[in-house]
């Protein structure tokens, strides 16, 4: 089981990891990098929960600028385990 924040650069992943890709992404507010999840076929049953964790990163993707990393770990909480 496998998830992360990988950074899209004109719509293609700065990080090719063969994962599943949600098209709901994050965007830094100051510069616009955006992260989309990207995640393993085995975690599709916690798909809700891992998008609460994701989306839930948007502060400290904007706090990062402008040293944005070419993937994130998403935080793991208690409900995904």
């Amino acid at each position: 089981m496998a998830y992360e924040a990988v950074k899209y650069t004109n719509g293609k992943g700065d990080l090719q990891d063969g994962l599943t890709v949600d098209q709901n992404p994050i965007v830094c507010g100051k510069c616009g990098a955006e992260y989309r999840l990207d995640y393993s076929p085995g975690e599709s049953s916690n798909l809700a929960n891992l998008r609460a964790c994701f989306q839930s990163m948007q502060k400290r993707t904007t706090n990062k600028c402008p040293k944005h990393q070419p993937s994130l770990a998403v935080p793991n909480v208690p409900f995904l385990q």
